[in-house]
């Protein structure tokens, strides 16, 4: 048997070995989990209020701006 023939063999082998693993049939569900988890943990945690907290001369100029379009969206402070 020529190498190519043997390299090609083997690769071929590889590759359907690769295919019939157990991990091919694991990620999909796994990348699934994954993506449903970043779709519903954000939308559970959408009620809950978030606290922001500037520090440094900037909060000084920004934070009435931030309290005044917090106010006007009815966004409890």
């Amino acid at each position: 048997m020529k190498s190519v023939a043997a390299t090609r063999l083997v690769a071929g082998r590889e590759i359907k070995e690769r295919l019939d693993g157990p991990l091919l049939k694991i990620l999909p569900g796994l990348s699934a989990l994954i993506v449903v988890a970043l779709i519903v943990i954000p939308a559970l945690l959408a009620g809950r209020p978030t606290n922001v907290a500037m520090v440094g001369p900037a909060a000084e100029a920004l934070g009435p701006g931030i309290n005044a379009t917090a106010k006007a969206l009815g966004v409890p402070q």
